[in-house]
């Protein structure tokens, strides 16, 4: 057999090999992800939609500008790796939102982590009154959220941001109160912050980014406060059990489909051999002998 043909036989026998691989990888992979991060932006704003309908309010637009403010707080957690509304820099929230371009008479934040249930994440911020009155601020007309997943503390996490919104349309509204940070809520959830342009900025200044208005002296919120209903070290435990528990049953459910898999990839790699063997043979049996070239020698 030439050597050509040869090597084009091993290299298409490698790339089928190596395509079944990454295919079987990939699957693999995606089960984990949909395991372990249950949370979409679509569903935290249409859960915030339905408390505010059932309060009698009006639904949150989602808005370009505020879910790109979030995605790039969240993406400024993971790599600061720090878990809070202002960062170690002294950066606060309401400067992603400027960052974007959103002017605005009226903003705030959520923030929570480690949850893996849209609903549950919800429901931990309804049960905070300083989150519940963010979601349920009439004042609030836009929204912007996003999910990441990343290491914080040197442990895997999923964060999430909600930023509310006004837009700055004309007149500036009296600001809103400053709702204190949350004491007694889950250690996974983060405390509130809000701002407001202050009722004595003149009409014509308008146009102009709004002024700060902090909260003052917020305690800070440990993520890894115990419940008294748990004894000491064993809410631990549990949480660095879960994950593995996951992924033993995830492999004994995908293992036997993917021994099938390795197996049907060999068998398709072999008949793919042979398939080449069997072409590179009838092509050398086509081809026309390679004769030497003539040599003459003259003798005078």
């Amino acid at each position: 057999m030439p050597k050509k043909n040869k090597n084009i036989i091993q290299n298409s026998v490698a790339l089928t090999t190596h395509l079944l691989v990454i295919g079987f990888l990939s699957s693999f992979l995606f089960v984990l992800t949909a395991v372990a991060s249950g949370i979409s932006p679509g569903d935290v704003i249409a859960l915030a939609n339905t408390s505010r309908e059932k309060a009698g309010l009006t639904p949150l637009s989602a808005n370009r500008a505020l879910t790109e403010a979030a995605q790039a707080k969240a993406n400024d957690m993971l790599k600061n790796d720090y878990f809070a509304h202002t960062s170690p820099t002294g950066v606060d929230p309401w400067y992603w939102i400027k960052k974007e371009g959103y002017q605005y008479k009226a903003a705030g934040e959520n923030l929570a982590i480690n949850f893996t249930s849209a609903k549950e994440q919800h429901s931990a911020w309804m049960n905070s009154s300083s989150h519940r009155d963010n979601i349920l601020n009439g004042r609030y007309q836009e929204i912007g959220v996003a999910v990441v997943k990343g290491k914080i503390d040197g442990q895997e996490s999923i964060v999430t941001v909600e930023l509310f919104g006004t837009p700055l349309y004309g007149a500036v509204d009296h600001p809103a109160a400053v709702p204190p940070a949350v004491q007694k809520a889950p250690a996974a959830i983060k405390g509130v912050e809000t701002q407001a342009l202050p009722a004595s900025v003149p009409a014509d200044t308008a146009n102009a980014l709004p002024i700060e208005s902090q909260p003052a002296s917020e305690p800070t919120v440990q993520k890894n406060i115990p419940v008294a209903a748990v004894p000491s070290g064993g809410m631990a435990g549990l949480e660095k059990s879960f994950p593995v528990f996951v992924v033993l049953i995830l492999f004994s459910l995908i293992a036997p489909s993917a021994a099938m898999l390795f197996k049907a990839g060999q068998s398709l790699a072999i008949a793919i051999r042979d398939k080449h063997t069997a072409i590179a043979a009838a092509l050398q049996e086509s081809q026309p002998p390679i004769l030497a070239r003539p040599h003459h020698h003259m003798r005078i």
